[in-house]
């Protein structure tokens, strides 16, 4: 059984220059915070709580306390 191939059609045979003219215009940049993120609609303290630096602070503060609590819990009730 042969199976004959599909005709090609004349769209396969369009040179490259008129394909890069055919192309559509560059996308707009979108926000890595999303496309509909407007920053004027944002508080003062979700500005300052989504700040990187802010947030990795807090966990260090967070881990040193816990710690502190739990050494000074040891230290204290140690038979």
């Amino acid at each position: 059984m042969h199976i004959d191939p599909e005709p090609v059609s004349a769209r396969a045979h369009v040179s490259g220059d008129s394909r890069r003219s055919r192309r559509s215009a560059p996308a707009p940049r979108v926000s890595r915070k999303g496309r509909f993120h407007r920053p004027e609609l944002t508080t003062p303290w979700q500005k300052f709580s989504g700040n990187l630096a802010v947030r990795i602070v807090f966990a260090v503060l967070l881990v040193g306390v816990t710690a502190g609590v739990v050494w000074m819990a040891i230290s204290r009730f140690a038979l």
